[in-house]
């Protein structure tokens, strides 16, 4: 950590346990992880702060929120048991939490981890939130994952529709065309996946501009040989 990342986490760090400690009600206790959250959101790339916003989550019962909070440090950081841990934690106390069936669905899919359990718990986030992108988008890669190609490609171009500039998203589509053979098109949301919109940096862009190129090696070793005469 730098030095400017880290005396920006001691400041963010300072400021949320002093407007905790002076809090003498759950309201003014609710006010300060508010406050503190408020500050994250102008420096949001801190997982220390994120981590220590989760605790003052669940010491207010917000299991939700704490899990999602924490959970997420946690898998940002590679340290996907524990997080799952976390999580399984916070459906064992709230078992209809959307948000948190969602998160751990993707997590595990993502990393081809017991997937059709996966897929069972981001089809009953979308079950209980069918109008999100998100939800669709993660119900999409699971499906992937097992290679059901249609049904992905059906359920990620629906969560496009209601967000269409999403960078992870349009990278996702990209990567199902793809397997399914068309390149043309593929590269196309590949491309536009780079100029997307990606406000919290999920996007691998390394990786997907070297999914660019190879498409485009692909597309140019085609047209060379629809070009070459036949014997």
């Amino acid at each position: 950590m730098d030095t400017q990342r880290r005396d920006t986490n001691v400041i963010i760090t300072g400021c949320g346990w002093v407007l905790a400690d002076r809090a003498g009600s759950t309201a003014q206790f609710a006010e300060a992880a508010a406050a503190y959250a408020g500050l994250l959101s102008r420096w949001p790339d801190l997982p220390e702060s994120w981590y220590n916003l989760a605790v003052l989550q669940r010491q207010l019962g917000r299991h939700d929120e704490a899990a999602r909070q924490l959970g997420a440090v946690l898998e940002r950081q590679k340290r996907h048991d524990e997080a799952e841990a976390v999580f399984r934690e916070a459906l064992a106390i709230e078992p209809d939490s959307a948000p948190v069936l969602n998160y751990l669905g993707y997590m595990n899919a993502d990393r081809a981890v017991r997937v059709e359990e996966a897929l069972g718990l981001i089809q009953k986030a979308v079950d209980l939130d069918p109008g999100s992108s998100a939800y669709r988008d993660s119900l999409g890669w699971a499906l992937f994952r097992l290679g059901r190609l249609d049904a992905a490609e059906e359920q990620v171009r629906k969560a496009l529709e209601k967000d269409p500039d999403n960078a992870v998203v349009l990278d996702h589509l990209a990567d199902i065309l793809s397997r399914r053979g068309h390149v043309a098109e593929a590269l196309s949301f590949w491309q536009k996946a780079l100029t997307g919109e990606d406000e919290e940096g999920e996007l691998d862009r390394p990786r997907v501009e070297a999914k660019i190129r190879d498409a485009q090696g692909v597309l140019q070793a085609r047209q060379r040989g629809a070009s070459e005469p036949t014997p």
